[in-house]
């Protein structure tokens, strides 16, 4: 008998290390990527890039280029607060800072889900504070727009990095355990916001993203770089979208030379970011906003860097539960028999049982 429920214990055990294989790292299962890194562009339109920019062409002919992609609003700030949440969220201008958006953002699902995030701007003051001050404030940095932002533990997610070789964002992505969502905001200079002509932003991606894509993260996990423009110059997209910007999806889980002229926004982007975690929607923006599936290797939920077999978390449970249940029933069968084989034992030398 004391046999019998060793192996049983033996067994749940085994299950208990052999569901570990399937559970992702940070705890959910990711679709097309397990760590995203985005990077905020300024002012330019799809065509000007395209034409100007010598390396950001490049980068989406070796990789990906949504030629259908929108703006959501102008100016600036009402499309980052956008990317972040869904929604312009009654932001109509810029200078709005800081902490004054009532509004849940991606920041607040991805904590929820247990995932880390991590954003940096350029030459900013403040780091690691809620003092922290990019050039431009809100205008190019979202998430000091967001009122639940202005606790300390968000706020030292807030991390300035320096121009224009970014080393300490660079050091970041070569450490042991970087965040799952990461963001950059460039000055404005890098960005190509004071710039007379986009290639100066051109030319920082020339520098900045090689270097991304060479670094741990992006060499050793299933990593993405989104670049993407705030807002261009109301030039119209083939498919529709009033603001065509330029958006690429770069890096080890991108496709390799594709191109879609399907329709997007910035609405679509958080979608993408909600779909690949399993994150509820922020709103019916970006809750009806087509998902960016198309431009990743992978299209549904399957080997991740960080587990041998990534199942959803619903699908684990079931498994879980199963495997506990068909245990105890193989258990039952052996006290069972155990106990039969006892009792004959004794039959066999008289002793009544």
């Amino acid at each position: 008998m004391k046999k019998s429920v060793g192996l049983f214990v033996v067994m749940v055990l085994g299950l208990g290390t052999f569901s570990g294989l399937f559970i992702p790292a940070h705890g959910t299962a990711a679709k097309y990527f397990d760590y995203s890194v985005t990077i905020l562009m300024e002012n330019n339109d799809l065509q000007s890039v395209l034409s100007q920019g010598s390396f950001e062409a490049s980068n989406a002919n070796q990789y990906t280029l949504a030629t259908g992609y929108s703006g959501v609003d102008h100016p600036s700030e009402p499309n980052y607060v956008a990317l972040l949440g869904g929604s312009t969220n009654g932001v109509s201008d810029d200078g709005v800072c800081c902490f004054t958006v009532q509004a849940v953002s991606l920041v607040d699902r991805l904590e929820s889900a247990g995932l880390a995030w991590r954003a940096f701007a350029e030459d900013s003051t403040g780091s690691g504070t809620c003092g922290f001050r990019p050039p431009r404030e809100g205008d190019h940095f979202p998430f000091i727009d967001y009122a639940d932002m202005n606790t300390t533990a968000r706020c030292a997610n807030f991390v300035s990095t320096g121009s224009p070789d970014d080393s300490e964002f660079i050091t970041y992505l070569d450490s042991a355990n970087p965040a799952n969502y990461i963001w950059l905001t460039p000055n404005d200079h890098d960005n190509g916001h004071n710039s007379p002509y986009l290639t100066a932003g051109d030319v920082y991606l020339a520098a900045v993203v090689p270097k991304i894509l060479a670094s741990t993260l992006f060499q050793n996990q299933r990593a993405a770089l989104f670049i993407v423009y705030d807002e261009g110059n109301d030039v119209s997209c083939s498919t529709g979208g009033l603001d065509c910007v330029y958006a690429s999806w770069s890096g080890p889980v991108a496709k390799k030379g594709f191109a879609s002229s399907n329709p997007y926004t910035h609405y679509s982007y958080v979608h993408t970011i909600e779909d690949n975690w399993e994150l509820p929607t922020l709103t019916s923006n970006d809750a009806n906003a087509p998902i960016m599936t198309e431009f990743f290797t992978g299209n549904a939920s399957g080997p991740s860097g960080s587990c041998l077999f990534c199942l959803p978390s619903t699908s684990l449970t079931l498994l879980a539960i199963a495997g506990i249940l068909g245990l105890g029933s193989a258990a039952a069968v052996i006290v069972a028999r155990a106990k039969r084989g006892k009792k004959s034992a004794s039959s066999n030398d008289g002793t009544r049982t």
